[in-house]
């Protein structure tokens, strides 16, 4: 007995998108989807890696892989804990990582 399963030829059109274009911004290369995650962030600095998933469409999974690279890179900072925290925007990261700082948590 074989099963046959057709293709959904429109999933994840528009996440490859996102991850494959990268747009500069100073110094640091940033995709398109973590500029996303930081204009989300710059809107409301108490929402979820649940909710910005959901939000943009993409596995949570990817969404705390982004925010990583970007609190590594000094563009996000995380202060509090997981339920009262918030996140702060620091838009000076990209003169920070020419003097060869890489941000501190």
């Amino acid at each position: 007995m074989k099963s046959t399963f057709k293709r959904n030829t429109n999933a994840g059109k528009d996440s490859e998108k996102i991850r494959k274009r990268p747009e500069k911004t100073g110094k640091e290369i940033f995709t398109v989807l973590q500029e996303q995650i930081i204009n989300k962030i710059s809107n409301s600095n108490t929402v979820t890696t649940l909710q910005l998933a959901e939000i943009l469409n993409v596995n949570s999974r990817t969404v705390e892989k982004n925010i990583r690279s970007l609190r590594e890179s000094g563009m996000l900072q995380r202060k509090g804990g997981r339920k009262q925290g918030y996140w702060i925007v620091n838009v000076n990261a990209g003169k920070e990582s020419e003097k060869g700082s890489r941000g501190e948590r």
